[in-house]
């Protein structure tokens, strides 16, 4: 189901107009970014109505801005700027009635708009060589695997040094936790086997992040702060058949949590931190002790527990930041209900 969006804080229109904008073209039955992420998200955001106000997608508004920017700082030609205009106001419109128009007209329009893009970047090529020069930036493409075609669109490829670049508008929460990294490592191999299906050949891949809260005293203080507040990060670039085996095991869970055989969200994906237990007593919400393991707790208790009355203890399932708070479903979550209560357990 369509997200809806609400405006809690009166912003002007304008501001929520642009707020309210997607970008994002689905050219298949499933983005790079959703195969990578928990089936449960993805299943959970299509069975219910789910409301999201306009204030919160201002990270995003400002991630699509700095794209637009660094397209057009390599294309300089007004011209060049109009046509590009065009064509991506001619595409998101093929993809929004591939999306949106069924049954015999729906085919016709969509096959119409295809020929105008098809005969519009033909015209671009002849018109503007350079355009299609060192740099391919921003295409759409698609991978299909069992049945199941998978969409994604990267930042900019370049074609002599054949390294593939995305450009994050980030946080530094997000650079030091090594799960966000493991993702970006995901999403940018997959788009290498996607470039390789089209001819290109991708031996480097570079995440250039943009830290929107990035401090200069901080990166004094924590070793493992980022230095600056743009930082180009290498990612490794794995073989196509390791990519294609990962890709294939992650479509087959989508495709399991569609039959209805849905996973709970992983740590990873629920960024989480490592569980504790705590040693309680009643009517007191302070613990008496936190300790990482069960085994640990135990001994505490066999060393300490005669200094306390009433002694119970609870497993705390530890931070699990994106339940928490960044969550898209967490409203409709019921594991996100279980993480969030501790649970007795002696």
């Amino acid at each position: 189901m369509k997200t809806i969006l609400t405006n809690k804080y009166n912003l002007p229109e304008t501001l929520v107009d642009a707020l309210s904008y997607d970008t994002h073209r689905m050219a298949g039955d499933i983005s790079v970014t959703q195969l990578i992420d928990a089936p449960q998200i993805r299943i959970l955001k299509r069975k219910h109505q789910l409301t999201e106000d306009v204030s919160e997608k201002l990270w995003a508004l400002l991630g699509t801005a700095m794209h637009h920017i660094l397209e057009r700082a390599n294309i300089k030609n007004v011209r060049k700027r109009a046509f590009i205009l065009v064509g991506e106001t001619l595409q998101d419109e093929y993809s929004r009635i591939l999306k949106e128009e069924q049954g015999e007209e729906g085919a016709k329009r969509a096959e119409a708009f295809k020929k105008v893009v098809l005969w519009l970047h033909k015209t671009m090529e002849a018109m503007f060589p350079e355009i299609e020069g060192r740099y391919v930036m921003e295409m759409t493409l698609r991978y299909e695997v069992d049945g199941m075609i998978i969409s994604g669109t990267f930042d900019i490829y370049d074609k002599v040094t054949k390294t593939l670049f995305d450009y994050k508008v980030t946080s530094v929460w997000s650079y030091m936790y090594p799960d966000s990294k493991k993702s970006w490592l995901r999403q940018m191999n997959i788009y290498a086997l996607m470039l390789r299906q089209q001819g290109y050949e991708v031996l480097e891949g570079r995440i250039v992040a943009l830290f929107r809260d990035w401090s200069g005293q901080m990166s004094k203080i924590k070793a493992e702060y980022p230095e600056r507040h743009i930082m180009e990060i290498p990612i490794e670039i794995h073989e196509s058949e390791k990519i294609h085996k990962y890709i294939f095991s992650r479509v087959k869970l989508h495709q399991q949590a569609e039959q209805g055989v849905i996973p709970e969200c992983t740590g990873d994906e629920r960024w989480g931190e490592s569980e504790t237990f705590a040693w309680m007593t009643p009517g007191v919400k302070r613990a008496v002790r936190r300790l990482d393991t069960m085994a640990a707790a135990k001994a505490w208790k066999e060393e300490n527990g005669h200094k306390h009355k009433d002694l119970y203890l609870e497993m705390r399932p530890g931070s699990n930041r994106r339940c928490e708070d960044f969550c898209p479903v967490r409203e409709v979550c019921e594991q996100r209900k279980t993480l969030m209560n501790p649970k007795k357990i002696e």
